[in-house]
């Protein structure tokens, strides 16, 4: 008799037929499944109201858990079975367990024989990835874009007004910046083109790495014939990124970036502020230092997660004695059959409990690993970088040599009197010859570095400086 009774009450929890389901906005707080079968089941009753937060996730997993092992010994209740995995990772979701909630989440979109659980947990998925990639907004990414097209077409001026939408907390403006001055200096426009070059130097910027626009300063001197700023662009250059190229040719390959990062902000590195910027705006740091992040926040939701759950078992009890208490005094054979459910739902719950601390234990102690793996992807990924800021700072250099030839002999025609640049001789193994090199030595500021500037916004800086050609 009692277990006639415990198959009518599955029948009620568990719809019999499988049934055809729509979804509409799934994963997000306006979520709807409609039904073309009438009889959904108290389930999904239950399942709106975890949506509308009337239902604690700790509950809600619970009762996924039950429609998952009442689906089994029902027929025709494909749906109830795909729906239950979806029903947890959306819990796992809500509680921000996303690694977790996306196991769930890829299963169900893969294996659910509906077409609605599909279309959900894929929807699903998305709203799992990794914010950090956020950090790129693909605006301003449209932005850096369309104006390296337009540059590459030959419209400068329209490459330069592209580029300037770029807002300036933008993980991308110093690229915007350095795209700019070239923009710039092919517009003809010189005292813009310095300025990129000077509001680079100074404030907020002085510790990016950004010899490109040095360079394109450098040019612009040079052409308005303003020879002396010129050199002294030069040797400003020299100063900068000095101690960049010294620590890149000797440390950079042994380096380990994410330490060294980590020792900055003990003010304990001694690798150059400069190559640091880079490291910690690369796409490569802040994906996974976004993960790592996320997972010392998984490790305190995780260790909450008992704590939260005898919260929730305290409330079942207090109701069920509450019950039974009023049945006591008054005997009433309806109040009896709901100490009965309430009794059936606490059991349930101690069970589910027990595997949702066991699911997520097991979790915790795979994050470790997975963080010294992020840690390895990432200092590879900044080393690569390391290679790319050294040629790039080796190219820049080639070109400045270029230009400085260019500068010393238009002075020499202008009888302006420069000093020669300071050179150092070298004696190669098994030679007798003089080579020239650079001299990345010290340089103290001269005028350039407080000429008179004024700014509008960033990236629209001017330097005040004459063309002297004419």
């Amino acid at each position: 008799m009692k277990t006639v009774k415990m198959l009518r009450w599955m029948m009620v929890m568990v719809t019999a037929p499988t049934m055809a389901a729509t979804v509409a906005r799934p994963c997000t707080p306006a979520e709807k499944w409609n039904f073309q079968s009438e009889r959904k089941g108290v389930w999904m009753n239950r399942y709106h109201a975890f949506l509308v937060d009337q239902e604690s996730p700790w509950m809600a997993f619970s009762d996924a858990i039950q429609l998952k092992r009442m689906s089994r010994i029902m027929n025709s209740a494909n749906f109830e079975s795909d729906f239950s995995e979806y029903w947890v990772g959306r819990v796992f979701l809500q509680i921000g367990l996303e690694p977790l909630a996306r196991e769930y989440f890829t299963s169900s979109a893969s294996h659910s024989t509906q077409e609605s659980i599909r279309k959900a947990s894929k929807a699903c998925l998305e709203k799992t990835k990794s914010t950090a990639t956020s950090r790129l907004n693909e605006k301003e990414l449209g932005f850096l874009i369309r104006g390296r097209d337009l540059y590459s077409q030959g419209k400068f001026n329209e490459s330069a007004a592209e580029l300037l939408k770029i807002d300036k907390r933008s993980n991308l403006k110093i690229d915007s910046m350095n795209d700019l001055s070239w923009a710039y200096l092919q517009s003809g426009r010189i005292q813009e083109t310095i300025g990129i070059a000077l509001q680079l130097r100074s404030g907020i910027f002085r510790n990016t790495f950004s010899p490109e626009s040095m360079m394109t300063a450098v040019m612009a001197l040079n052409e308005s014939c303003s020879y002396p700023d010129a050199s002294r662009m030069i040797q400003l250059f020299l100063r900068d990124y000095g101690p960049s190229n010294e620590w890149m040719e000797k440390k950079a390959n042994g380096s380990d970036p994410y330490r060294e990062i980590s020792l900055a902000l003990k003010n304990q590195s001694d690798v150059p502020s400069k190559i640091r910027t880079e490291w910690i705006r690369h796409p490569g740091f802040l994906i996974r230092q976004d993960e790592i992040n996320r997972m010392i926040g998984h490790q305190r939701k995780i260790r909450a997660i008992p704590s939260k759950i005898d919260i929730n078992r305290n409330t079942l009890k207090r109701n069920l004695m509450s019950r039974i208490q009023k049945l006591m005094k008054k005997p009433d054979a309806s109040e009896f059959r709901e100490i009965r459910k309430d009794l059936r739902r606490l059991v349930r719950f101690n069970r589910s409990s027990r595997t949702m601390i066991s699911v997520t234990a097991k979790y915790e102690t795979e994050i470790p690993q997975r963080q010294q793996e992020l840690i390895r992807e990432m200092n590879l990924e900044l080393k690569r970088k390391n290679r790319e800021l050294l040629l790039t700072l080796k190219k820049v250099r080639e070109n400045i040599d270029l230009v400085e030839v260019e500068i010393y002999q238009g002075a020499s025609k202008d009888l302006l009197g420069l000093k020669k640049p300071r050179l150092k001789k070298e004696s190669l193994p098994g030679e007798q010859q003089t080579v020239l090199a650079w001299n990345w030595g010290s340089f103290n500021s001269a005028e350039l570095e407080r000429a008179e500037i004024w700014e509008d916004e960033i990236g629209a800086l001017k330097a005040d400086t004459k063309d002297k050609c004419h």
